[in-house]
């Protein structure tokens, strides 16, 4: 549902969707489910002009999944890449990122990332349960 509100241009909509299911797969323990939302979130955050924000979200998703994984080079690397490009970031730069977003994972499991990239809408969604 939420990729028919992203392909809409609905990214308000696409990302309550997202951040509902990123709810639900860290209930139920889906690590890989969760860096996917998380992943989404992120593009999504950058299709609202959050292009730095959404860099985080992606950063976080590429350290939960680890960053040697073969996945994130082949399915994901070139919408990485555009992104860092969009935020003026470097390789190595994006690669220390990735690192600092990890340890936001271990305080918080990136809620904060999450609610500065949508800050505008926080206020129109219902708190995630712990």
């Amino acid at each position: 549902m939420a990729s028919i509100n992203l392909d809409r241009e609905e990214y308000k909509k696409g990302a309550d969707k997202l951040r509902k299911s990123l709810a639900i797969n860290r209930r139920i323990g889906g690590k890989s489910r969760e860096a996917i939302n998380l992943f989404q979130l992120g593009l999504t955050a950058a299709r609202m002009g959050r292009v730095e924000e959404g860099l985080h979200l992606v950063a976080l998703s590429v350290s939960i999944v680890g960053a040697g994984n073969s996945s994130i080079s082949s399915e994901i690397r070139p919408a990485i890449d555009v992104l860092i490009s969009e935020a003026g970031y470097t390789e190595e730069q994006f690669d220390a990122l990735c690192q600092d977003v990890a340890k936001t994972y271990k305080r918080d499991r990136g809620q904060s990332l999450i609610d500065t990239a949508f800050q505008d809408q926080n206020e129109d969604l219902e708190p995630e349960p712990n």
